[in-house]
Parts: C-alpha cells; sequence; structure tokens
C-alpha cells in the first residue's frame, strides 16, 4: 500500500503544477486595468470583481482598449457602450470612426457616433471609403441555374451611412445616383431618408448629374430633385431634359414637371415641346396632363386637335374624350371619331361610337356612322338578355359545344353570303370579311374572331352566337402582308378553326 501511494505523488504534483500553470495563463488574459488582452473575447463589466464601480475616466479607459480587441463581441460591446455614454464619449469618436469600415462593427459604431454627436464630421477618407463601397457594382455568382446578383457589401455600406445620419450628409450625391439600382434601391432610399436634406451647394451638385453617362443615375437625379424644393434652374434643367436620348429619362423629366405644376395652364408650353417626343408613352402621358387642366382651358384645344391624328390610337381617342367634354360641336373631334368608326366591331370603334354618341349630336353623317355601331349595341344588349341569369361556368362550357362547319375569306357579303371568296387578295380592296358558319349545342355563347397580319394581333371581334346554327362575320381594313383569322370561343385559348390568306401590294 505504501509502494502505490508512494508512486502516486509525482502524479498529484504533476497535476497541481498543470492547475497553477492554468490559473497563471488566466491571469494573463487580463491587463491590470482589467481589459482582455488583443485576441481574448471575454466579456467585462464597468464593476471591478471585488470592488465599486469604476469611474467615467477609468471606463471610456477600459472601453478604449477593447475596442482594440480581435474578439467580436468584445468589440461590439465596447462600441455599444460607447453610445450609451452618449457626449461623455466624445473622445472617442476618431476611434470609433476607423470602425465604419469594419465588416463586423461598422454600423454599429455608426449607431454609437450618431448617438455621441450628431454633427460629427467624420473624416473624410473614411466616408470615400464607405462611398467606394456603396456604388461599387454588384458581384454576379454563378449558380447552377444560372446568375445570382450579390450586393452585400453595398447594402452594409448604404446602412452604415444611414447610421451616421446628418454625418454622412457629404455622401448625398453620390447616393442620389443609386436609387435606381434595384438590388439596392430601399437601402438607398432608406440612407438618405436619414442623412436629411442637401445643402444648396449639393443640390447643384445632384443636378449636375442630369449629364451623367448612365441613364439610370439622369433619370434618379431628376426625381431627387423633383421632391427638394426645386429653384427654377432646377425646372429649366427639366425642361432641357426632354432632349435626353433616353426615353426613360425624358418621361421621368415630364412627372417631375407633373408633381411642380400639379394643375394650371402654366405648365402647357412644356407640354406642347413634351408632345412632340417618338415615346408614345411619353406623348399619351401629356395627353393625360392635358385633361387635368380644368374645363374651360381652352388654350389646350390646339395640342388635342395635334393629338386627334396621333399614330398610337389610344393617345388619339384619349384625346377626343377630353375635346368632346370641352366642346360637343368640335368638327375635327367629329371627324375623328366617325374614322374610327368605320373599323367595325372592333375595340376602338365600339369606344369611338361611345364618345360619338355622347355628343347627343343628330344629323345625317353622325348617325350613319353610328348606325353599325348601334346595331352591335344592340345585339350584345339580346346577348346579355339572352344570357341573364347564365352563369360564367355555363356560358364557358356552353362554347365547348361550339363548332365551325364553314370558314371564308371574302370581299364581301350579299344576303348574309360570302362574295369573291379567295385566298390572296389586292391590298386595293380595303377591306375583307371572314364569313363563319357555326352550330352549337348549347346557347348562348360568343365567339371572337382574331385578325393577325405578319404574326401581329391587328383586330379583334366578339360575336354572340344565340342560335343552334347561325352565320356570322367580321371584317377589318386589310393592307398587303400574310394574313389570318383564328376562330376562338371565348375563354378558350385553342383556334376552333383559321382562316390563311395573302394580300399582295396594289399596282397602280
Amino acid at each position: 500500500m505504501m509502494k502505490r501511494a508512494l508512486w502516486l505523488l509525482p502524479l498529484l504534483v504533476l497535476s497541481n503544477g498543470f492547475a497553477e500553470k492554468a490559473k497563471t495563463t488566466a491571469d494573463l488574459e487580463m491587463h491590470s486595468s482589467g481589459a482582455p488582452l488583443p485576441g481574448a473575447d471575454i466579456k467585462t463589466s464597468s464593476m471591478t470583481p471585488n470592488g465599486p464601480a469604476l469611474t467615467d475616466s477609468q471606463t471610456l479607459q477600459k472601453l478604449t482598449l477593447e475596442l482594440q480587441s480581435t474578439g467580436p463581441r468584445t468589440k461590439l460591446q465596447a462600441v455599444d457602450d460607447l453610445g450609451t455614454l452618449g457626449p461623455k464619449a466624445k473622445a472617442n469618436l476618431p476611434a470609433l470612426a476607423d470602425l465604419l469600415t469594419d465588416p463586423v462593427a461598422g454600423r454599429e459604431a455608426a449607431r454609437s457616433i450618431h448617438k455621441i454627436d450628431p454633427t460629427y464630421a467624420v473624416p473624410p477618407a473614411v466616408l470615400s471609403r464607405l462611398v467606394r463601397r456603396a456604388v461599387a457594382l454588384p458581384e454576379r455568382e454563378r449558380i447552377h441555374t444560372g446568375w445570382v446578383t450579390r450586393c452585400d457589401s453595398q447594402t452594409e455600406a448604404l446602412d452604415t451611412l444611414g447610421a451616421l445620419g446628418p454625418s454622412a450628409r457629404n455622401a448625398i450625391p453620390d447616393l442620389v445616383k443609386l436609387t435606381h439600382r434595384a438590388c439596392v434601391h430601399d437601402h438607398v432610399v432608406d440612407a438618405l431618408s436619414h442623412i436629411g436634406s442637401p445643402d444648396p451647394a449639393q443640390v447643384a451638385q445632384i443636378a449636375g448629374g442630369l449629364e451623367d453617362k448612365d441613364p439610370e443615375a439622369r433619370q434618379a437625379a431628376i426625381e431627387y430633385l423633383a421632391k427638394s424644393n426645386p429653384t427654377d434652374e432646377t425646372v429649366r434643367s427639366f425642361g432641357r431634359a426632354m432632349n435626353d436620348p433616353n426615353s426613360g429619362v425624358r418621361l421621368s423629366a415630364l412627372q417631375a414637371l407633373e408633381e411642380i405644376h400639379p394643375e394650371g395652364e402654366g405648365r402647357l408650353p412644356l407640354l406642347q415641346d413634351f408632345y412632340k417626343d417618338p415615346s408614345s408613352d411619353i406623348r399619351e402621358r401629356v395627353i393625360y396632363m392635358v385633361s387635368q387642366l380644368p374645363r374651360e382651358a381652352r388654350s389646350a384645344i390646339p395640342l388635342l386637335h395635334q393629338a386627334l391624328h396621333d399614330p398610337e390610337p389610344a393617345i388619339a381617342l384619349l384625346s377626343c374624350k377630353i375635346l368632346a367634354d370641352k366642346d360637343p360641336r368640335d368638327e375635327p373631334l367629329e371627324n375623328t371619331l366617325i374614322s374610327f368608326m368605320k373599323e367595325k366591331g372592333s375595340a376602338r370603334s365600339l369606344q369611338a361610337g361611345n364618345i360619338l354618341e355622347s355628343l347627343n349630336v343628330h344629323d345625317a353623317r353622325v348617325d350613319a356612322a353610328l348606325e353599325p355601331y348601334r346595331e352591335q349595341k344592340a345585339l350584345w344588349e339580346r346577348i346579355a338578355k339572352a344570357s341573364s341569369g347564365t352563369s360564367p361556368e355555363q356560358l364557358a362550357e356552353n362554347g365547348r359545344t361550339l363548332k365551325v362547319e364553314n370558314l371564308r375569306i371574302a370581299s364581301g357579303l350579299i344576303d348574309n353570303q360570302p362574295v369573291h371568296v379567295a385566298r390572296a387578295f389586292s391590298s386595293g380592296i380595303g377591306r375583307l370579311y371572314c364569313w363563319t358558319e357555326v352550330s352549337i349545342t348549347a346557347v348562348p355563347a360568343t365567339m371572337i374572331h382574331r385578325w393577325f397580319r405578319n404574326g401581329r394581333l391587328q383586330h379583334e371581334e366578339y360575336l354572340g352566337v344565340t342560335s343552334a346554327h347561325s352565320t356570322l362575320w367580321s371584317s377589318a381594313a386589310v393592307s398587303a402582308g400574310n394574313w389570318k383569322v383564328d376562330v376562338l370561343s371565348a375563354g378558350s385559348t385553342e383556334p376552333l378553326a383559321t382562316a390563311v390568306f395573302a394580300v399582295t401590294k396594289h399596282k397602280e
């Protein structure tokens, strides 16, 4: 027994040696001030282990050392504690500013700076590094199904700038350019809202962004300036932007003018210039803005007359609607509406007929133009009456029993029968007719004729099927090209039948 005890003695001594060494190592983890050594991620307190709370001076000294820790938890806690001290920690602002570009503590450092001194001037070099990171192009990462755009570094920099608040004011012009970048848009808007309004010099700098080579940056500058109490010079710059080669920029300039001058005839001269734009979207917006003018704004009538001849039918019809409200006896208005009425059964002719009828004008020319519209309207009323009490599901079910027995393309109709049926026509004929003979098991139902030229939809007409056996037709103005007419049941995407034909250029 004694021998075994003596044999264990060296092991016990060795064990005690390890314990003493461990204690010595733990002691070395702490400075004499109580702060951890670099690399030690140990949570500390402003209370000494066995004594009273540290003074503010001692606390600041301890936190200053902790800012230099390589342990992220220790560093973040020190940053947060300094922010809690508020103005007492002003001497630590430069150290916090150095952390603004730290990938772990940057955003928290910005929040603490804002708590300590919201007006603190961040060193330009630090602010510049944050801005460079924010404006850097997104990273693209290849994945199995394609590419993924990543803006993590950019959004982190933007959130840090936003947390700084007014201290990041010098970054405003650079951030404005990013508001049209999709992956950072929300972060940019949020940052700008926290930073505040630009000063006059920065407004001028942002206006200079209208010359930026990036159209998204030009567009962003216009939209930002429109919301920043624009000056007369800013408004003039919007006017110059109507010559921008990018239609998105021109549209933004027009919308900016709409915000600045929401009503009144004062904006009309600029609108007249914008109406010359080749983009139909911009011209349509111009006419919409004219529609917001008071009804008695007679100075808008020349521009509306010009728009009656717009190559985009939707713009011409919008102008018709505005003019109808201003002067029902306007002759150019009547002429345009009657011209649209020649496209029998089309959506445009129905819209024109509705406007023309609302004028409440009765003469031979107007009534003759309205006759097909009134016939179509009466047909729809009969269809509506026949289908009253029938659910949409039942109407779709009825349409499934529709069959096309005969389909003809003709140059005319006599006694509801096609004449001069062919597969090739001269463009000099002007108009063709699609004659359809159908049968159906259950009524009512709706049949659609869709006219295509060179693969593009030109005309669409809805025809009511109200009897078991019917002959129905539609017509469309034609020009040279390869044509087809698809016959469908309403609610279906698969044609029941298709007529294919060609229209050749008319030789004089």
